[in-house]
């Protein structure tokens, strides 16, 4: 799952995203109330959909209320591990 690069996040407000836009927002198990906020985790595909075998590394920079899973990257980060069109990929993670 991904979104468009938001004009703000619930960790820094606006304008202070990664240049690089290796960003994500975690689900309320994850971000634990703002705890996460600026974390970094690494993020490989693991699913139908994969473009590569890449682990990328993203920063916690917002809250995805509704997500099913761990994350909702990046639009660039998403490209970067699985074919923009899979829409929702399997993950493994760390931080």
């Amino acid at each position: 799952m991904f979104f468009s690069d938001p004009p703000a996040s619930a960790c820094y407000g606006y304008g202070s995203l990664p240049s690089d836009y290796s960003f994500a927002a975690a689900a309320p198990s994850i971000y634990s109330n703002g705890a996460a906020c600026g974390r970094y985790y690494c993020v490989k595909c693991t699913s139908n959909g994969c473009r590569n075998s890449n682990v990328i590394r993203v920063k916690i920079v917002d809250l995805c209320p509704g997500c099913p899973g761990a994350f909702d990257l990046s639009q660039q980060a998403f490209a970067r591990i699985a074919n923009p069109g899979a829409g929702v990929i399997n993950i493994d993670y760390y931080q």
